[in-house]
């Protein structure tokens, strides 16, 4: 989201994934009560040190694309989520309900907003390379420190 400090290419780890609804944080909607709880991240996987140098955040998943800015805006102030991902919260609810740990780890290629899909389309492969290569950092340091 804009005014969340990140940019292209930036890679971050998410912390929690949660259900977001503007129109709930906006108050214009209710959600009915145990839907879309706050999923949290595998603390194993997001240990420090396994990702240096990558910010931890809290990741929103909503039902479509938010187009307008100010809106990214008011869902950055009132949920704290720096980051808007929308396979996110289905992929950790799956992992979390078949038991296996996930990590979300993702590369900022847009800022929320009318323009998020041509810098999408701009910035995909650059922020994709971004994670990859934390990735593999975060594996080579973990295959150094693990017992033979």
């Amino acid at each position: 989201y804009r005014g969340s400090g990140l940019a292209v290419p930036d890679v971050v780890v998410a912390s929690r994934v949660l259900w977001v609804d503007p129109l709930v944080e906006e108050s214009r909607a209710r959600r009915p009560p145990g839907m879309g709880e706050p999923l949290v991240a595998e603390r194993l996987l997001t240990e420090p040190g396994r990702f240096e140098a990558v910010a931890r955040v809290d990741v929103a998943t909503t039902a479509s694309i938010t187009l307008d800015a100010a809106l990214g805006a008011r869902v950055l102030a009132s949920t704290g989520c720096r980051v808007e991902h929308l396979e996110a919260y289905a992929v950790a609810a799956a992992c979390a309900s078949a038991g296996v740990p996930c990590t979300i780890v993702l590369g900022v290629a847009n800022a929320v907003g009318p323009d998020a899909h041509a810098e999408w389309r701009a910035n995909a492969a650059r922020a994709s390379d971004a994670v990859a290569s934390v990735v593999r950092a975060a594996l080579a340091r973990e295959s150094a420190t693990s017992p033979a």
